[in-house]
């Protein structure tokens, strides 16, 4: 990803990137799955929940690096 697309400048709101932004879902993804971890009790849920958490635990690593430069 090189280019930065600027989020809310036009509202008066602060700066977002779209990278800053998907890490935000991508942090939400794993929060809620971790409920879902905490909560729940059905297996296949739980083993999605684990999907999940690894996959963007993976990718929020990677957006990270990429912000970071």
């Amino acid at each position: 990803m090189t280019a930065r697309t600027f989020v809310g400048h036009q509202r008066g709101l602060p700066l977002a990137t779209s990278e800053d932004i998907n890490l935000a879902i991508d942090k939400g993804a794993v929060s809620q799955s971790e409920t879902v971890k905490a909560e729940g009790s059905n297996a296949d849920v739980l083993a999605l929940a684990d999907q999940i958490i690894t996959a963007q635990q993976g990718e929020i690593t990677e957006m990270q690096a990429l912000l970071q430069g």
